[in-house]
């Protein structure tokens, strides 16, 4: 039986028969070779259940995730952008009514009327004005709570001295509540003049000095004596200001700080147009309804039934906890097992084929080894078989060439003889 290379057969004999065992066998080795290779595939689709469940799990987080995003673009486009108009809307309503209140109009038309007008004033500011609308509204409420008027230059002044000196919104109120702490003291005090204007706008000191026709020492002797009124010494130095840094604001909108803050400055008119064109008041008017739907007999009705809803979920959530917490044991316990068996049904068909593969090989080396045990004992048979037969073929060509073998023979003797006396 030719299988590419010999085979070695060690033959044990004993009283209970004979046992084998094969050395070496090319085609036991070719099984075994098969067996390994569908071993090696039952291991890949193993590999491949893995790989398959990573990749779902992947997909899934990645549509989670472009989901979570376009729910923020939905908020931003229908929520957010809305809420960002109304909002400005309120804020320039709010600064409306400030300004009312400002007024000091008796008639409630003018007030309305004067308030518009500071409004718009404030507007036209801030576009040729580095600072921010809100600290132009601040600016000019201290302003005018301090005694000045902020619409006849004095505001105007104050942000041409802070814009001269690189200073920002922060440092624009700062100075402006320095001004409202001296008007409301009613006397100039050197903590607000040196410290807090003085460091918005360096020259303050010196200007207001100027303004009163009087050198720093003067003033500061005057100061200290708290014999400087508050009213008149600072008009007299937001004059020397507006003269000395003119056109300082309109000169820093040229910079990128200028360029923004005007961009801002514009976007807040956008947004005020678009919610000027209805949407303000109509927002106002749904507001307006749900605040009276809250005071409706039947909101308080609908209230309730949500307390209770609340109150029984609470007591449920309550309770499942305790429960859980009582069978937290066998819990754990089925966990294992569900995770036990989810495994196992992903992993055992793959396994059992492979341990059906190794059988397959096991047995495939017995019936080989057999099938070469057999060839084995047939291949002793047929040469016992031809060894009788040879000897049978001796025996009988002995038995009749037996006179001529007898004739040879003495004919051999013969010569001996002769041999023997030709020698003596």
């Amino acid at each position: 039986m030719a299988v590419g290379k010999q085979i070695k057969v060690t033959l044990t004999l004993d009283e209970n028969g004979f046992g084998s065992k094969t050395k070496a066998a090319a085609a036991s080795l070719e099984q075994l070779g098969k067996a390994a290779d569908t071993g090696s595939k039952s291991i890949q689709r193993i590999d491949n259940h893995l790989t398959s469940f990573g990749a779902k799990a992947h997909r899934m987080i990645m549509t989670l995730g472009m989901v979570r995003f376009a729910l923020m673009d939905v908020n931003d486009i229908f929520l957010k952008l809305p809420l960002v108009i109304l909002k400005t809307g309120g804020e320039i309503e709010r600064l409306t009514k400030l300004m009312e209140g400002l007024s000091t109009q008796t008639d409630v038309a003018a007030k309305k009327l004067e308030a518009a007008s500071n409004v718009k004033f404030l507007f036209n500011m801030a576009q040729n004005a580095p600072f921010e609308i809100k600290a132009l509204a601040d600016s000019f409420v201290k302003l005018k709570t301090g005694g000045l008027d902020p619409t006849k230059g004095a505001l105007q002044s104050l942000v041409d001295g802070v814009a001269k000196f690189g200073g920002s919104s922060e440092q624009l109120k700062r100075a402006s509540i320095a001004i409202q702490q001296m008007g409301g003291k009613g006397v100039i005090s050197m903590e607000e003049l040196r410290q807090q204007l003085g460091e918005a706008v360096p020259t303050a000191m010196r200007a207001m000095a100027d303004g009163m026709g009087l050198t720093m020492a003067e003033l500061t002797k005057a100061v200290s004596k708290g014999s400087v009124a508050s009213a008149s010494a600072m008009n007299k130095m937001l004059v020397v200001m507006g003269l000395n840094n003119a056109g300082a604001a309109a000169a820093m909108m040229t910079t990128w700080v200028g360029m923004i803050e005007r961009l801002k400055t514009k976007w807040e008119l956008f947004k005020l147009e678009i919610g000027s064109a209805g949407m303000f008041d109509t927002a106002k008017a749904a507001l307006e309804d749900l605040i009276k739907g809250f005071g409706a007999a039947s909101t308080g009705s609908l209230a309730r039934d949500i307390g209770r809803w609340l109150n029984d979920a609470v007591i449920n959530v309550v309770a499942l906890t305790k429960q859980i917490i009582e069978l937290w044991d066998w819990i754990k316990n089925a966990g294992q097992a569900f995770a036990i068996y989810w495994v196992a049904s992903k992993v055992a068909g793959p396994l059992m084929a492979a341990a059906k593969a190794v059988n397959d090989m096991r047995n495939a080396v017995v019936l080989n080894s057999r099938a070469t045990l057999q060839a084995v004992a047939d291949e002793g048979v047929a040469r016992q078989r031809d060894a009788a037969a040879r000897a049978l073929h001796l025996r009988d060509w002995m038995a009749g060439n037996a006179a001529q073998i007898t004739a040879e023979r003495a004919r051999v003797l013969a010569r001996k003889h002769r041999g023997r006396r030709h020698s003596a």
